[in-house]
């Protein structure tokens, strides 16, 4: 959708399902998921609408259920998928050049919502390796120890633009933040809550956050009203 002129534009037209969509470093093209092939594969469109679906990851027996999570400057795409392990790992995929993923993190605990600073040195993610899920960061593209971001659980981890600062959610909802120090690549401080929301951690990719970090994009699920009924009891003799 254009914001100025409300125009909206639609890209996909496939019966089957096509969800969870992220932009390219350029704004030129997205990457998005769909079940049209069986597990859930990769492809990609032109953001204006041109052209057709692109497949760039088609399922297979180790990576059947593909999630895109973020496309990085430097063109590398970072995504979710199951494998032979008991949780979901995290992988990469160069989108100049082969075209061959390869495992970031591959444990037996779950990694999720990878997603990249601007500058592409550090993935935040979502980690339960210490028994509930966490916010962590690791370098990229070497695999140093991750650095523990969250205190007290959380999900869905944000960048602010300058990579000094990240957001996440809390498990009761609350969105947080926390700075961050790009050059050693640890945390700043205690994660100060910022205001709640009606999110939760299964909800699929819920908000967006500006690249100055003053603005989100947050769903708010709308709740019916409720009407006080007056002398019930005279109904029912009617």
């Amino acid at each position: 959708m254009d914001l100025a002129t409300g125009r909206v534009t639609k890209l996909t037209d496939d019966p089957r399902q096509d969800f969870d969509p992220a932009w390219s470093p350029d704004g030129k093209h997205i990457v998005f998921n769909s079940d049209r092939l069986g597990g859930w594969s990769l492809f990609r469109h032109s953001s204006d609408g041109s052209g057709g679906d692109l497949p760039v990851l088609e399922s297979g027996t180790d990576r059947d259920r593909s999630r895109v999570a973020a496309w990085s400057r430097a063109n590398d795409l970072i995504f979710n998928a199951s494998s032979k392990n008991p949780g979901v790992d995290l992988w990469t995929l160069s989108m100049a050049g082969d075209r061959t993923p390869k495992a970031y993190v591959n444990s037996k605990s779950s990694e999720l919502h990878g997603t990249f600073s601007l500058d592409g040195r550090w993935v935040a993610y979502q980690s339960d390796a210490s028994g509930r899920s966490e916010i962590v960061v690791r370098p990229f593209p070497n695999k140093d120890p991750a650095q523990p971001v969250s205190r007290n659980g959380g999900a869905h981890p944000r960048w602010r633009g300058d990579g000094k600062e990240l957001f996440f959610l809390s498990p009761e909802g609350t969105m947080m933040a926390v700075g961050f120090d790009a050059i050693k690549g640890v945390p700043e401080g205690v994660p100060r809550p910022l205001f709640p929301t009606q999110l939760r951690e299964l909800t699929s990719r819920p908000y967006a956050v500006a690249k100055n970090g003053d603005r989100f994009l947050i769903p708010i699920f709308a709740q019916p009203p409720l009407r006080a009924l007056t002398d019930w009891r005279a109904l029912l003799n009617r």
